[in-house]
Protein backbone atom coordinates (compact mmCIF):
# COMPACT_ATOMS: atom_id res chain seq x y z
CA UNK A 1 0.00 0.00 0.00
CA UNK A 2 3.05 2.23 0.67
CA UNK A 3 4.96 1.31 -2.00
CA UNK A 4 1.92 2.09 -4.39
CA UNK A 5 1.11 5.45 -2.46
CA UNK A 6 5.48 6.62 -3.53
CA UNK A 7 4.77 5.35 -6.89
CA UNK A 8 1.83 7.65 -7.35
CA UNK A 9 3.50 10.76 -6.00
CA UNK A 10 6.99 10.25 -7.97
CA UNK A 11 4.36 9.95 -10.98
CA UNK A 12 3.08 13.12 -10.27
CA UNK A 13 5.92 14.92 -9.74
CA UNK A 14 7.56 13.18 -13.08
CA UNK A 15 4.45 14.98 -14.95
CA UNK A 16 5.16 18.40 -13.30
CA UNK A 17 9.19 17.95 -14.17
CA UNK A 18 8.09 16.91 -17.70
CA UNK A 19 5.30 19.80 -18.20
CA UNK A 20 8.25 22.66 -17.01
CA UNK A 21 10.70 20.72 -19.90
CA UNK A 22 8.50 21.04 -22.45
CA UNK A 23 7.18 25.16 -21.01
CA UNK A 24 11.61 25.64 -21.51
CA UNK A 25 12.05 24.03 -24.60
CA UNK A 26 9.07 26.01 -26.16
CA UNK A 27 10.30 29.40 -24.68
CA UNK A 28 14.04 28.80 -25.79
CA UNK A 29 12.40 28.03 -29.33
CA UNK A 30 10.60 31.25 -29.40
CA UNK A 31 13.58 33.01 -28.40
CA UNK A 32 15.27 31.09 -31.90
CA UNK A 33 12.65 32.42 -34.05
CA UNK A 34 12.81 35.51 -33.18
CA UNK A 35 14.13 37.19 -36.12
CA UNK A 36 17.12 39.12 -35.89
CA UNK A 37 18.45 41.36 -38.90
CA UNK A 38 22.04 39.78 -39.66
CA UNK A 39 22.54 43.67 -40.87
CA UNK A 40 22.03 45.00 -37.45
CA UNK A 41 24.09 42.99 -35.49
CA UNK A 42 27.24 43.72 -38.10
CA UNK A 43 26.35 47.23 -37.85
CA UNK A 44 26.64 47.22 -34.15
CA UNK A 45 29.60 44.96 -34.08
CA UNK A 46 31.88 47.09 -36.28
CA UNK A 47 30.38 49.90 -34.41
CA UNK A 48 31.47 48.94 -30.80
CA UNK A 49 34.98 47.66 -32.85
CA UNK A 50 35.20 50.78 -34.31
CA UNK A 51 34.55 53.05 -30.96
CA UNK A 52 37.60 50.90 -28.77
CA UNK A 53 39.55 52.28 -31.69
CA UNK A 54 38.69 55.32 -31.17
CA UNK A 55 39.25 54.86 -27.68
CA UNK A 56 42.98 53.47 -28.16
CA UNK A 57 43.67 56.36 -31.04
CA UNK A 58 42.68 59.23 -28.34
CA UNK A 59 44.81 57.40 -25.24
CA UNK A 60 47.52 57.68 -27.42
CA UNK A 61 47.13 60.79 -28.89
CA UNK A 62 47.01 62.27 -25.39
CA UNK A 63 50.34 60.40 -23.98
CA UNK A 64 53.22 62.03 -23.47
CA UNK A 65 55.57 59.41 -25.18
CA UNK A 66 58.97 61.07 -23.84
CA UNK A 67 57.87 61.02 -20.07
CA UNK A 68 56.51 57.36 -20.68
CA UNK A 69 59.89 56.49 -22.03
CA UNK A 70 61.38 57.87 -18.99
CA UNK A 71 59.43 56.79 -16.18
CA UNK A 72 56.90 53.86 -17.42
CA UNK A 73 58.40 52.48 -20.75
CA UNK A 74 57.78 49.01 -20.26
CA UNK A 75 53.45 49.59 -19.06
CA UNK A 76 53.32 52.36 -22.81
CA UNK A 77 55.21 49.07 -24.26
CA UNK A 78 52.83 46.51 -23.14
CA UNK A 79 50.10 48.80 -24.07
CA UNK A 80 51.46 48.87 -27.19
CA UNK A 81 51.48 45.10 -27.10
CA UNK A 82 48.18 44.51 -26.64
CA UNK A 83 46.54 47.30 -29.02
CA UNK A 84 48.71 45.22 -31.82
CA UNK A 85 46.91 41.84 -30.88
CA UNK A 86 43.87 43.79 -30.95
CA UNK A 87 44.35 44.75 -35.01
CA UNK A 88 45.37 41.34 -35.35
CA UNK A 89 42.03 39.70 -33.92
CA UNK A 90 40.12 42.49 -35.79
CA UNK A 91 41.45 41.62 -38.90
CA UNK A 92 40.96 37.96 -38.25
CA UNK A 93 37.18 38.59 -37.43
CA UNK A 94 37.40 38.12 -33.89
CA UNK A 95 35.52 41.58 -33.51
CA UNK A 96 35.09 40.30 -29.35
CA UNK A 97 38.42 39.72 -27.90
CA UNK A 98 39.63 42.60 -30.19
CA UNK A 99 37.79 45.53 -28.67
CA UNK A 100 38.52 43.65 -25.09
CA UNK A 101 42.52 43.91 -26.49
CA UNK A 102 41.31 47.57 -27.15
CA UNK A 103 40.44 48.44 -23.88
CA UNK A 104 43.12 46.75 -22.23
CA UNK A 105 45.80 48.79 -23.99
CA UNK A 106 43.57 51.99 -23.14
CA UNK A 107 43.50 50.89 -19.45
CA UNK A 108 47.48 50.20 -18.84
CA UNK A 109 48.13 52.98 -21.43
CA UNK A 110 45.94 55.33 -18.73
CA UNK A 111 47.60 53.89 -15.47
CA UNK A 112 51.44 54.57 -17.15
CA UNK A 113 50.88 58.12 -17.97
CA UNK A 114 49.22 58.37 -14.70
CA UNK A 115 52.42 56.91 -12.98
CA UNK A 116 54.82 58.95 -15.27
CA UNK A 117 53.15 61.95 -14.12
CA UNK A 118 53.30 61.53 -11.01
CA UNK A 119 57.19 60.10 -11.20
CA UNK A 120 58.22 63.86 -13.01
CA UNK A 121 55.84 65.66 -10.30
CA UNK A 122 56.49 64.58 -7.02
CA UNK A 123 58.57 67.59 -6.01
CA UNK A 124 56.59 70.30 -7.88
CA UNK A 125 53.54 68.80 -6.20
CA UNK A 126 54.62 69.26 -2.66
CA UNK A 127 53.45 73.31 -2.14
CA UNK A 128 50.70 72.15 -3.55
CA UNK A 129 50.06 69.39 -1.14
CA UNK A 130 50.89 71.88 1.29
CA UNK A 131 48.20 74.42 0.14
CA UNK A 132 45.77 71.73 0.40
CA UNK A 133 46.49 69.93 3.63
CA UNK A 134 45.88 74.10 5.00
CA UNK A 135 42.42 74.39 3.20
CA UNK A 136 41.64 70.94 4.69
CA UNK A 137 42.46 71.96 8.42
CA UNK A 138 40.57 75.36 7.74
CA UNK A 139 37.28 73.67 6.22
CA UNK A 140 37.90 75.76 3.37
CA UNK A 141 35.93 73.27 1.07
CA UNK A 142 36.40 75.60 -2.45
CA UNK A 143 40.30 76.04 -1.85
CA UNK A 144 40.60 72.20 -1.10
CA UNK A 145 38.58 71.50 -3.92
CA UNK A 146 40.30 73.39 -6.52
CA UNK A 147 43.56 72.42 -4.67
CA UNK A 148 42.50 68.66 -4.74
CA UNK A 149 42.04 69.23 -8.67
CA UNK A 150 45.48 70.80 -9.86
CA UNK A 151 46.90 67.55 -7.85
CA UNK A 152 44.93 65.32 -9.66
CA UNK A 153 47.16 66.70 -12.97
CA UNK A 154 50.25 66.69 -11.43
CA UNK A 155 50.16 63.50 -9.25
CA UNK A 156 47.47 61.41 -10.10
CA UNK A 157 48.75 58.06 -9.00
CA UNK A 158 50.58 59.34 -6.09
CA UNK A 159 49.68 57.05 -2.78
CA UNK A 160 48.30 59.84 -0.62
CA UNK A 161 45.17 60.94 -3.03
CA UNK A 162 42.82 58.04 -2.58
CA UNK A 163 42.87 59.64 0.96
CA UNK A 164 42.83 63.00 -0.22
CA UNK A 165 40.26 62.76 -2.42
CA UNK A 166 38.04 60.89 0.58
CA UNK A 167 38.57 63.78 2.91
CA UNK A 168 37.97 66.51 1.06
CA UNK A 169 34.61 64.50 -0.20
CA UNK A 170 33.73 64.59 3.30
CA UNK A 171 33.81 68.01 4.07
CA UNK A 172 30.52 69.54 4.71
CA UNK A 173 30.02 72.82 1.84
CA UNK A 174 28.31 75.81 2.44
CA UNK A 175 24.30 75.55 2.00
CA UNK A 176 23.27 76.47 -1.51
CA UNK A 177 20.61 78.89 -0.62
CA UNK A 178 20.84 80.96 3.30
CA UNK A 179 17.59 82.57 4.18
CA UNK A 180 17.47 85.87 6.23
CA UNK A 181 14.40 86.57 8.61
CA UNK A 182 13.95 90.78 8.09
CA UNK A 183 11.08 90.64 10.43
CA UNK A 184 7.25 90.19 9.74
CA UNK A 185 7.17 87.55 7.73
CA UNK A 186 9.71 88.87 5.29
CA UNK A 187 12.55 86.93 3.74
CA UNK A 188 16.20 87.56 2.17
CA UNK A 189 17.43 84.31 -0.29
CA UNK A 190 20.48 84.11 -1.42
CA UNK A 191 22.09 81.87 -3.56
CA UNK A 192 25.43 80.75 -3.45
CA UNK A 193 27.84 81.03 -6.52
CA UNK A 194 30.62 79.17 -6.88
CA UNK A 195 34.42 80.94 -7.87
CA UNK A 196 35.48 80.49 -11.01
CA UNK A 197 36.52 82.52 -14.13
CA UNK A 198 34.58 83.84 -17.28
CA UNK A 199 35.00 86.41 -20.29
CA UNK A 200 33.61 89.46 -19.02
CA UNK A 201 32.23 92.57 -21.55
CA UNK A 202 31.43 91.80 -25.68
CA UNK A 203 32.48 92.50 -28.87
CA UNK A 204 28.94 93.10 -30.15
CA UNK A 205 28.29 96.04 -27.69
CA UNK A 206 29.11 99.57 -26.43
CA UNK A 207 32.90 100.57 -26.68
CA UNK A 208 32.68 100.23 -23.16
CA UNK A 209 31.93 96.64 -23.08
CA UNK A 210 35.42 96.34 -24.95
CA UNK A 211 38.12 94.58 -24.99
CA UNK A 212 36.72 90.96 -23.81
CA UNK A 213 38.70 90.41 -20.77
CA UNK A 214 39.31 87.06 -18.91
CA UNK A 215 38.36 87.25 -15.09
CA UNK A 216 38.46 85.35 -12.27
CA UNK A 217 36.59 85.12 -9.43
CA UNK A 218 38.24 83.52 -6.86
CA UNK A 219 36.42 83.29 -3.94
CA UNK A 220 32.72 81.97 -3.74
CA UNK A 221 30.32 84.16 -2.43
CA UNK A 222 26.06 84.65 -1.95
CA UNK A 223 24.27 86.83 -4.30
CA UNK A 224 20.19 87.61 -4.02
CA UNK A 225 18.21 85.28 -5.71
CA UNK A 226 15.61 88.64 -6.42
CA UNK A 227 16.03 91.99 -7.00
CA UNK A 228 15.47 93.91 -3.47
CA UNK A 229 11.93 93.99 -3.08
CA UNK A 230 9.49 97.12 -1.83
CA UNK A 231 8.53 94.59 1.40
CA UNK A 232 12.13 94.04 1.96
CA UNK A 233 13.33 97.25 2.11
CA UNK A 234 10.35 98.40 4.04
CA UNK A 235 11.01 95.43 6.79
CA UNK A 236 14.60 97.19 6.81
CA UNK A 237 14.15 101.25 6.31
CA UNK A 238 10.92 101.63 7.47
CA UNK A 239 9.66 103.16 4.16
CA UNK A 240 9.63 102.70 0.57
CA UNK A 241 10.26 104.99 -2.66
CA UNK A 242 9.27 103.42 -5.06
CA UNK A 243 7.22 105.16 -7.70
CA UNK A 244 4.61 101.53 -8.23
CA UNK A 245 3.67 100.66 -5.45
CA UNK A 246 1.78 98.08 -4.73
CA UNK A 247 3.12 94.31 -4.15
CA UNK A 248 4.51 93.60 -1.80
CA UNK A 249 7.18 91.46 -3.94
CA UNK A 250 7.70 94.17 -6.38
CA UNK A 251 11.18 95.66 -6.77
CA UNK A 252 11.98 98.48 -4.84
CA UNK A 253 13.33 101.45 -6.94
CA UNK A 254 13.48 104.83 -7.48
CA UNK A 255 16.79 104.46 -5.05
CA UNK A 256 19.92 105.62 -5.74
CA UNK A 257 23.25 104.08 -5.13
CA UNK A 258 23.74 106.29 -1.62
CA UNK A 259 19.98 104.59 -0.67
CA UNK A 260 21.74 101.34 -1.15
CA UNK A 261 24.78 102.12 1.31
CA UNK A 262 22.25 102.99 3.92
CA UNK A 263 20.12 100.01 2.86
CA UNK A 264 23.34 97.89 3.72
CA UNK A 265 24.27 99.92 6.73
CA UNK A 266 21.23 99.14 8.03
CA UNK A 267 21.00 95.21 6.95
CA UNK A 268 24.02 94.75 8.77
CA UNK A 269 23.55 96.33 11.87
CA UNK A 270 19.87 93.73 11.38
CA UNK A 271 21.73 90.78 10.99
CA UNK A 272 25.34 91.38 12.67
CA UNK A 273 28.52 89.18 11.40
CA UNK A 274 27.70 88.93 7.85
CA UNK A 275 29.50 91.76 5.16
CA UNK A 276 26.31 92.70 3.22
CA UNK A 277 27.16 95.05 -0.25
CA UNK A 278 26.60 95.64 -3.42
CA UNK A 279 28.00 93.28 -5.85
CA UNK A 280 31.03 94.50 -7.83
CA UNK A 281 30.57 94.23 -11.88
CA UNK A 282 32.87 91.46 -12.36
CA UNK A 283 30.50 89.66 -9.76
CA UNK A 284 27.84 90.57 -10.47
CA UNK A 285 28.65 90.08 -14.60
CA UNK A 286 29.57 86.24 -13.40
CA UNK A 287 26.24 85.46 -11.50
CA UNK A 288 24.35 86.74 -14.74
CA UNK A 289 26.36 85.06 -17.24
CA UNK A 290 25.87 81.86 -14.87
CA UNK A 291 28.55 80.00 -17.33
CA UNK A 292 27.06 81.22 -20.49
CA UNK A 293 29.71 83.24 -22.90
CA UNK A 294 26.36 84.58 -24.89
CA UNK A 295 24.57 87.82 -25.17
CA UNK A 296 21.88 86.57 -22.58
CA UNK A 297 22.07 83.92 -20.09
CA UNK A 298 20.55 81.93 -22.12
CA UNK A 299 22.02 82.79 -25.70
CA UNK A 300 22.33 85.15 -28.31
CA UNK A 301 18.82 85.54 -29.90
CA UNK A 302 16.43 88.08 -27.99
CA UNK A 303 13.63 86.16 -29.21
CA UNK A 304 13.72 84.33 -26.27
CA UNK A 305 13.98 87.31 -23.92
CA UNK A 306 10.76 87.89 -23.12
CA UNK A 307 11.13 84.22 -21.25
CA UNK A 308 13.86 85.63 -19.05
CA UNK A 309 13.48 89.79 -18.64
CA UNK A 310 10.83 92.57 -18.19
CA UNK A 311 11.93 94.84 -20.64
CA UNK A 312 9.93 97.65 -23.46
CA UNK A 313 8.58 94.39 -25.59
CA UNK A 314 6.66 93.35 -22.92
CA UNK A 315 6.88 94.89 -19.63
CA UNK A 316 3.98 97.60 -20.31
CA UNK A 317 6.46 100.38 -19.36
CA UNK A 318 6.33 99.41 -15.66
CA UNK A 319 7.83 96.90 -12.68
CA UNK A 320 6.64 93.35 -12.62
CA UNK A 321 6.73 91.38 -9.10
CA UNK A 322 10.25 89.64 -9.27
CA UNK A 323 10.71 85.55 -9.89
CA UNK A 324 8.00 86.19 -12.37
CA UNK A 325 10.21 84.76 -15.23
CA UNK A 326 12.35 82.11 -16.18
CA UNK A 327 15.77 82.33 -13.95
CA UNK A 328 19.39 81.38 -15.53
CA UNK A 329 21.25 78.62 -14.70
CA UNK A 330 22.54 79.05 -11.40
CA UNK A 331 19.19 80.48 -9.60
CA UNK A 332 18.82 83.91 -9.97
CA UNK A 333 15.81 85.67 -11.07
CA UNK A 334 15.47 89.12 -13.06
CA UNK A 335 18.97 89.49 -13.75
CA UNK A 336 18.05 90.76 -17.62
CA UNK A 337 15.53 93.87 -16.85
CA UNK A 338 12.77 94.58 -14.44
CA UNK A 339 15.49 97.42 -13.01
CA UNK A 340 18.73 98.15 -13.56
CA UNK A 341 20.70 97.00 -10.63
CA UNK A 342 23.04 99.34 -8.86
CA UNK A 343 26.68 97.94 -8.57
CA UNK A 344 29.73 98.82 -5.84
CA UNK A 345 32.18 100.33 -8.59
CA UNK A 346 33.34 103.26 -9.72
CA UNK A 347 33.10 103.75 -13.45
CA UNK A 348 36.28 103.72 -15.79
CA UNK A 349 35.49 104.48 -19.68
CA UNK A 350 38.91 102.52 -20.09
CA UNK A 351 39.27 100.11 -17.01
CA UNK A 352 38.69 97.06 -19.04
CA UNK A 353 41.70 97.77 -21.22
CA UNK A 354 43.73 97.55 -17.66
CA UNK A 355 41.18 95.54 -15.67
CA UNK A 356 43.07 93.29 -12.62
CA UNK A 357 42.54 89.45 -14.25
CA UNK A 358 41.09 88.47 -10.67
CA UNK A 359 38.62 90.07 -8.69
CA UNK A 360 38.45 93.55 -10.48
CA UNK A 361 36.89 96.29 -8.00
CA UNK A 362 36.16 98.89 -10.44
CA UNK A 363 38.19 102.35 -11.04
CA UNK A 364 39.91 103.68 -8.18
CA UNK A 365 37.98 106.84 -7.95
CA UNK A 366 35.59 108.88 -9.96
CA UNK A 367 32.05 110.55 -10.53
CA UNK A 368 29.86 107.98 -11.36
CA UNK A 369 28.66 104.16 -10.45
CA UNK A 370 28.23 101.29 -12.34
CA UNK A 371 24.28 99.74 -12.79
CA UNK A 372 23.94 96.57 -14.48
CA UNK A 373 20.85 94.48 -16.63
CA UNK A 374 18.83 96.87 -17.86
CA UNK A 375 14.60 97.37 -17.18
CA UNK A 376 11.43 97.74 -18.21
CA UNK A 377 11.98 100.42 -19.94
CA UNK A 378 14.93 99.27 -22.34
CA UNK A 379 14.82 97.19 -26.20
CA UNK A 380 16.74 93.91 -25.48
CA UNK A 381 19.91 95.25 -26.73
CA UNK A 382 20.02 97.30 -23.40
CA UNK A 383 19.66 94.09 -21.07
CA UNK A 384 22.37 92.03 -22.23
CA UNK A 385 24.61 90.17 -19.74
CA UNK A 386 27.28 92.66 -20.61
CA UNK A 387 25.50 95.78 -20.70
CA UNK A 388 26.77 99.38 -18.55
CA UNK A 389 24.72 102.04 -17.53
CA UNK A 390 26.13 104.73 -15.62
CA UNK A 391 25.41 107.60 -13.12
CA UNK A 392 26.11 109.99 -10.35
CA UNK A 393 25.70 107.83 -7.10
CA UNK A 394 22.78 110.40 -6.20
CA UNK A 395 20.55 109.94 -9.13
CA UNK A 396 16.85 108.58 -8.25
CA UNK A 397 14.91 106.69 -10.57
CA UNK A 398 11.87 104.85 -11.11
CA UNK A 399 13.58 102.22 -13.40
CA UNK A 400 17.05 101.58 -10.39
CA UNK A 401 17.19 99.22 -8.01
CA UNK A 402 19.26 96.62 -6.60
CA UNK A 403 20.45 93.34 -5.32
CA UNK A 404 22.34 92.14 -2.07
CA UNK A 405 25.69 90.08 -2.12
CA UNK A 406 27.06 88.63 1.02
CA UNK A 407 30.35 86.65 1.28
CA UNK A 408 31.20 86.48 5.41
CA UNK A 409 28.68 83.27 5.74
CA UNK A 410 31.03 81.52 3.08
CA UNK A 411 33.96 78.33 3.49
Amino acid sequence: MIYLSLKGIASKWRKLLSAILVMFLLWNYAIAQTPVPKETTLQNAINALAEAQGEWSAALAEADDALLSKHAAESRDAAKKLSAEAETKAAAGDVTLAMSRYRMAVKVLKEASAKALTAENTTKAAPVVSRLETAMAGSDKFTAEDTLAELEKLIPSDSRMPGFREKVTAMPGPKKIETYDLGGGVKLEMILIRPGSFMMGSDKGEENEKPVHKVKITKPFYMGKFEVTQAQYQAVMGSNPSSFKGEGNLPVETVSWDDCQTFLKKLNEKIPGKDFRLPTEAEWEFACRAGSTTEYCFGDSENNLGEYAWCTSNAGQKTHPVGGKKPNAWGLYDMHGNVWEWCNDYFGDKYYESSPAEDPKGADSGALRVLRGGSCYFKPLSCRSSIRNIYGPTRRYNGYGFRVLCSSSVR
